[in-house]
This record gives C-alpha cells, structure tokens and sequence, in this order.
C-alpha cells in the first residue's frame, strides 16, 4: 500500500513539474537585420538565421509579442540596432518546424520565438 501511495506522489510531482519545464534557449550572435515589421507580432529577418533551428515565414525567421513590456523593450532594442547599423545578438526558442518556409509548414505560430536581443556598442 505504502509503494502505491509513493508511485502516485512521484507520478503527480512528475506531471505537475513538466509544465515549469521551458523551451531550450539558443544563442545566435552579431545578425544583420535584413528586415522587421510589426503589428501586434514583431518578424524579424537576419542574415545568418540557422537553418536547423529556424524556419522562414515569408522571409522571417523570428517574431516575438510587440504589446508586452517585454516585447516593446526589445522592439526598440532592434529598432535602435537597425538604425545605427549594428549587428544584434538573439536569444530565442527554437521553431517547432525547422528548415521549413510558408507552403510547407512555417507559420507564425511554428517560427522561432526571439526571447531576448541586444547589441554591443
């Protein structure tokens, strides 16, 4: 009886603590911005996107939530980038559709999710 109780706490435990698990953060470093619009959702197109992390939604490899605070700092983190023509540095969530455009799978909602940016000076 006692072993049941343990599985069922360890099985509960398990299952409750799977949804603190986060996506894997990677790092892609000095991108040029090839082109940035918004509208509610910011898309972002650099130069250097990786292929096997990233997929291209009419060109765009990474968006992110422009209404949020979080969204708005970084929007204008890149906005300031583009303007001095600085590379910027991305952190972001993987696409769930790597290596896949428009007609054959990437949409807004499979493309890399940029979690945070920043230029050197």
């Amino acid at each position: 009886m006692f072993s049941i109780v343990i599985k069922r706490l360890l099985l509960a435990s398990t299952i409750f603590l799977s949804g603190f698990v986060q996506a894997e953060v990677k790092y892609l470093k000095e991108s040029n911005i090839t082109n940035f619009f918004s509208a509610g959702t910011a898309t972002v197109s650099v130069d250097n996107a990786p292929t096997g992390s990233t997929c291209s939604y009419w060109g765009s490899q990474f968006h992110f939530d422009a209404t949020t605070d979080a969204g708005r700092n970084m929007f204008s983190i890149i906005l300031a980038a583009h303007v001095g023509n600085k590379p910027i540095n991305i952190w972001y969530e993987a696409s769930t559709a790597p290596s896949t455009n428009e007609t054959t799978g990437c949409d807004r909602s499979t493309m890399a999710v940029i979690t945070q940016v920043g230029f050197r000076k």
